[in-house]
């Protein structure tokens, strides 16, 4: 019970810290992973869902704020976002890095939590 209560209050603790950083300004996100191999710097995006289906196209993708501020990093910092997905319907690992799917096609959903999705076919199988 003890180890329960150090997660609960280190829990706790970490959502204040966000809450103090956001109201001072500070525009935060959460990265899976940050990785260094051969001295370049990647940051991870991990998720695990059901793929799009079509249309268009039967694909993976992530929340539009989420690609912006990869993107951003990208620019500030030449730190590139590798996309790695555990497709629950296909039951396969895929990835491929986010300024490469930018460059294919895409598609944008719209409403509450706007995603930008991938054609399957433009991930490599991991």
């Amino acid at each position: 019970m003890i180890n329960e209560d150090r997660r609960l209050i280190g829990q706790q603790a970490w959502e204040e810290a966000r809450d103090i950083l956001h109201y001072r300004g500070w525009k935060l996100q959460q990265v899976d992973w940050l990785g260094q191999r051969n001295g370049e710097w990647i940051k991870f995006e991990v998720k695990a869902q059901e793929p799009f289906e079509p249309p268009p196209f039967e694909g993976h993708g992530l929340p539009r704020w989420q690609i912006e501020s990869s993107q951003k990093l990208l620019e500030d910092k030449q730190i590139r976002t590798i996309l790695m997905i555990k497709d629950l319907k296909n039951k396969i690992w895929v990835s491929q890095f986010l300024d490469v799917l930018e460059k294919g096609d895409y598609h944008d959903t719209y409403g509450l939590s706007p995603r930008r999705v991938y054609p399957i076919s433009n991930f490599e199988e991991v």
